[in-house]
């Protein structure tokens, strides 16, 4: 599914589940080759899942309710692979290869955090 249009979409949901019917909509008209998905909302270890995406997330741990978090979905018509990072943000890196290699990082900052230099490695 090589074309002359690559797209990789980005969006602050404020919701993964809440907002599902308008995810399915945008998978099914723009075939992404990524989807970054900021504010998920996700509790702890629980995550969603789309049909033919791979599934790379980082949630926001020990919060009385959901809130915040981040996922990156990979079209599986793609190869890809997680880079480690070593970071206290929310964040994923995910190296895709399309007709040459794409790194996409997803990176969550709430508005009550100060941004600030963080190191990542």
């Amino acid at each position: 599914m090589y074309n002359n249009s690559l797209q990789i979409i980005k969006w602050n949901s404020n919701g993964f589940y809440s907002k599902i019917d308008e995810i399915k909509l945008i998978i099914n008209r723009f075939s992404s080759v990524a989807l970054c998905i900021q504010e998920t909302n996700f509790a702890n270890n629980k995550l969603g899942s789309l049909k033919n995406y791979l599934t790379f997330y980082k949630n926001r741990k020990n919060h009385v309710r959901a809130s915040g978090g981040m996922v990156t979905f990979i079209n599986t018509q793609y190869f890809c692979d997680k880079i480690t990072l070593v970071t206290n943000l929310e964040a994923v890196a995910i190296r895709i290869s399309v007709k040459y290699k794409l790194t996409s990082c997803n990176i969550y900052i709430s508005n009550s955090q100060t941004p600030q230099t963080h190191p990542t490695h």
